[in-house]
């Protein structure tokens, strides 16, 4: 059996059941990829007619004929979509930010070090969208080439400084954006996108660090400077991510529910559950525990792949989830003590996660190879947490959640938060 190689000599395969030893480096060399890449090439060369003449055999068409469209009017289409995709997570983020702030600024104390000074003051720039979404984000955000205010947390810091959405950074302590005015406040040089960019990305990097701000900004024709004394919360910055699925989740420095969870959630109240989970996941250092779990498989993978098998991961995996339900268990105990320490209900806390085993008929039955506990054992375990809780205030005791070990102390430098 032969093949040729790339200038057409040919080449001898040879047998593997040949001595070995002897060609071994014949057979893993290049007669073994000439004899693979010739059958590739016959594949090749048989398939792709193949598949042509199927294209052209599936000749089963619609019964009807499509309206012909004018390629202006599916590009305006496209923006009034574009605008209405902008205007939703817009109004998400803020519920979020809204929703969050209270529940981070009051549990700080179960954050241990895990803090961070925050303003409630989220801004933004037609810079920060990829070009054909910036039109929309014009029309739909009333963002510019300039840094524009367009979020302030109701009763954060901000708020109570009197900062304003639609206000123009001109700049924050001794960073300028690169705006200049003249003294009744006229704009004589706009910022360019690149002065813009430098403004963020060196402001995101010392924003965490200071407990006071004086913000320049525009409104109108009026230029202020505004102190805003920012206050401590924990240092997990709750984002949107733009999933569909009914799911939120918890990296160890970030807190991220999904646009599908925020249509699952029926009030404030779900929402701060939800979020409070998560909290709880990373304020109890869940994720640094299950890669210290993670490290006995991970030397059985490594020594599985030094004898030649790829495991593919799989034993630092099942290393990793050895307490996965146990931790859910606790974020959900925790979860419950800091909804209450910020002034939501939890009377009906349980309800939620009965709703989620309703739409996830597969959490009812209780599993023991599963990252999650039932929904029954999740619903009688918070019912008891509640009453736990409630039994606390009733006796006068402090409402903080039973722990049989104090919490590492690890810290988050830069949260990266807020833009």
């Amino acid at each position: 059996r032969t093949c040729f190689g790339s200038r057409g000599s040919e080449v001898q395969i040879l047998s593997p059941r040949q001595d070995r030893k002897k060609n071994r480096e014949d057979y893993f060399g290049s007669p073994f990829l000439c004899k693979f890449q010739y059958r590739m090439k016959n594949i090749k060369n048989i398939f792709i007619p193949l598949i042509s003449v199927c294209l052209i055999i599936a000749c089963a068409a619609p019964s009807t004929t499509a309206f012909t469209l004018d390629s202006a009017e599916v590009k305006r289409e496209q923006e009034i979509q574009k605008e209405m995709a902008l205007k939703q997570s817009a109004k998400y983020k803020q519920k979020l930010n809204d929703v969050s702030y209270s529940i981070l600024k009051r549990n700080t104390d179960l954050c241990g070090n895990d803090v961070t000074y925050y303003d409630g003051l989220y801004w933004d720039t037609i810079f920060s969208y990829n070009k054909d979404w910036r039109k929309a984000a014009t029309t739909a955000l009333g963002l510019g080439s300039t840094v524009s205010i367009v979020e302030v947390v109701e009763g954060s810091p901000g708020d109570r400084a009197g900062i304003k959405v639609g206000d123009i950074v001109l700049g924050v302590n001794d960073l300028e954006v690169g705006i200049v005015t003249d003294e009744h406040g006229n704009v004589i040089t706009w910022a360019s996108e690149k002065d813009v960019k430098n403004f963020f990305k060196t402001y995101n990097v010392v924003r965490d660090n200071k407990k006071i701000d004086m913000i320049k900004v525009l409104r109108g024709s009026e230029k202020l400077y505004i102190k805003v004394t920012k206050e401590k919360v924990c240092a997990y910055p709750v984002l949107l991510d733009d999933s569909d699925v009914v799911n939120a989740y918890a990296n160890g420095s970030q807190i991220v529910i999904a646009k599908g969870m925020m249509r699952f959630v029926e009030d404030d109240n779900e929402l701060a559950l939800v979020i409070a989970h998560e909290l709880g996941h990373n304020a109890m250092r869940h994720m640094d525990k299950k890669q210290t779990n993670a490290l006995p498989g991970l030397m059985l993978d490594l020594l599985s792949a030094y004898a030649g098998v790829n495991t593919y991961g799989y034993y630092s995996e099942m290393t990793s989830q050895k307490f996965s339900q146990e931790f859910e268990t606790e974020a959900d105990y925790v979860a419950l003590y800091y909804l209450y320490r910020a002034g939501f209900k939890i009377d009906d806390a349980a309800y939620f996660w009965r709703r989620m085993a309703a739409d996830n008929p597969s959490s009812i039955a209780t599993s023991h190879s599963s990252t999650h506990p039932s929904g029954p054992e999740r619903f009688l375990r918070i019912e008891k947490t509640i009453d736990e809780i409630n039994l606390k205030i009733k006796n006068g005791e402090k409402i903080k959640p039973d722990l049989t070990t104090a919490l590492p102390s690890r810290g988050v430098k830069n949260t990266g938060w807020g833009n």
